[in-house]
């Protein structure tokens, strides 16, 4: 495995136990589901950066996911026919925004995001896979 595919398996890996944490939280009795969209954040960015080194585009150090996709887009023009960028937009709140202190997040809206979060991290798991995992 050269340095570039030992790069994307880690971001990969790293994404795939941040998306164990999606799930468990979000399937949780505990009330944890703003943490569980933190970790649906964090999986999202791992994989599109994953993405981005496997297509030997540097990494960006953010957290937001508009701003990763559209450095994929140039690469994977399918990208611009997915709902990456409406997911991007439900998860960018739970990367920072949710961390602090403010109002709290209705129990709906919550319940709302999880299930399209898990709808749609499935399909960006299945998309990654088929572009990075089979060349690895």
């Amino acid at each position: 495995m050269n340095d570039k595919d030992l790069i994307v398996h880690k971001w990969m890996k790293k994404a795939e136990n941040d998306f164990l944490c999606f799930s468990e939280l979000s399937n949780s009795d505990f009330g944890l589901l703003e943490n569980a969209l933190f970790h649906g954040q964090q999986v999202m960015e791992k994989w599109l950066k994953a993405m981005l080194v496997f297509n030997g585009l540097n990494v960006e150090h953010t957290h937001d996911l508009f701003a990763l996709i559209k450095l994929l887009e140039v690469e994977i023009p399918a990208i611009k026919k997915t709902d990456w960028r409406y997911l991007a937009g439900t998860l960018n709140f739970y990367a920072v925004q949710s961390r602090y202190p403010s109002d709290e997040i209705d129990e709906n809206e919550l319940l709302t995001d999880i299930a399209i979060a898990t709808i749609e991290l499935s399909k960006i798991k299945a998309f990654t896979e088929n572009h990075v995992m089979q060349s690895l």
